[in-house]
Order: C-alpha cells, then structure tokens, then sequence
C-alpha cells in the first residue's frame, strides 16, 4: 500500500476523463442512482487484505506513498519536526507509520504496518506485520517497508 504508482487511482464512469467509461460502452451505467440496467450486487466495502480492516480513506504524500487509514481512525504527523505520518486504529493505537527519514535504530526511509494493540503510543501498538499481513518481528527487515 505504500509503494502504489502515482495517478494510479482512476474514477471510473466519468466520460474517460479520469478513468475508464468501459461502463458506458458495456451498457451498463455508472452514473446517478439508475438501477434499471445494473448488473450484480452493489460494490461492498474496500477491505484491507493485510488486516481485514475496512479502509476509511486512501492517504498520499508527494512522493506517491499510500498509506490505508481505517474506518473509524484518524491520521496524525508524529516523530521529530511532525515528518512521520501515522494513521491510527479507533483506539488509538498504529495501523501504519510513514518514516520518511527513518527513526532511531534505522534512519532509511521506509513504512511500517501494525495490527490493532491496546491503544495510543509505542505501548498501545500491536504486532508488526509485513506488507502482505504476516506477523513479523519489530526489528525485522519485514516489519520495515519499502517506500519512494
């Protein structure tokens, strides 16, 4: 999630001024509430693989770094000057870190992703996990994502 292309975020229906109008061609509409010619279910809500929590909101920096903030958390600067980004569980506790310019025992930049913990803080944090959601170990190579 923290490495997706800039721009590769595309609305879909409009014309083809920002994404694909295959709707428009296929006959079937995306456009206002006709459900007349829709076919199949209602898209559900985007669910992230690597913790099974529903996403809230997509967070971009300028390099083209996405970062997943759940539903019902909130995104925060954090770390030395507010360089770092964190988005947060409802509880407070990490769902993911951007490190821009790394952090004390690693000063790369990279990412990081957590399952929920007990709440706000390095204490409150839970398990560290790689991109894919595997727990991994905190100090691992794993636990540090790769970022523009």
């Amino acid at each position: 999630p923290l490495n997706a292309k800039k721009g590769s975020q595309k609305s879909i229906g409009d014309g083809g001024k920002n994404g694909s109008d295959v709707g428009e061609k296929s006959g079937v509409s995306n456009k206002g509430n006709n459900t007349g010619n829709q076919i199949g279910k209602k898209p559900g809500a985007t669910i992230d693989p690597a913790t099974g929590k529903k996403v809230g909101r997509f967070i971009g920096d300028d390099k083209g770094n996405i970062m997943i903030e759940p539903v019902g958390g909130k995104t925060v600067k954090a770390g030395k000057d507010g360089a770092d980004t964190h988005t947060l569980y409802p509880n407070g506790s990490n769902y993911q870190r951007l490190n821009p310019k790394g952090h004390d025992g690693d000063k790369t930049p990279h990412g990081h992703g957590h399952l929920e913990g007990t709440g706000p803080y390095l204490r409150g944090q839970g398990k560290s996990i790689d991109p894919l959601g595997k727990e991994v170990p905190w100090n691992s190579k794993a636990a540090h994502w790769p970022i523009k």
